[in-house]
């Protein structure tokens, strides 16, 4: 819990140093941010959030519905975000359904994966497509 909450104060900073000590520095971490194709390896999924940060003027993010798994070295969570950005001057509101993968290296857990697919707003409503 407490490094799924490290990863989510990192993202709403904006916080590039942040978010890498989240993340284990390997070949198989994998980021699928929603409408992007699918990053392997830290330095591909550093770059995105390096990317994202620098488009990004605020982020809020507020996770419901979470739902946590954990086994020996592995922790699964999964979540709804809620969130509130502001991209390119214009205000973005979307909920993403997001799976966030831990796995505990050296006896910290680390993000190996992070899934984000875009979901309604409402009933009615379409999917983010830029968040």
């Amino acid at each position: 819990m407490a490094a799924n909450q490290s990863f989510y104060d990192a993202f709403c900073a904006l916080d590039l140093d942040a978010m890498t000590g989240v993340w284990a520095h390997t070949p198989d971490v994998v980021a699928i941010h929603p409408g992007w194709p699918i990053l392997r390896g830290w330095n591909e999924v550093q770059a995105s959030w390096r990317d994202i940060f620098a488009n990004c003027a605020s982020m809020s993010i507020q996770p419901t519905d979470v739902v946590i798994s954990i086994t020996d070295s592995v922790a699964c969570v999964s979540c709804i975000e809620n969130l509130l950005t502001v991209m390119h001057g214009q205000s973005i509101h979307g909920r993403i359904a997001c799976t966030n993968l831990f796995r505990k290296v050296d006896g910290v857990w680390r993000m190996v994966l992070h899934h984000g697919s875009p979901m309604s707003l409402a009933s009615g409503t379409s999917p983010v497509g830029d968040a």
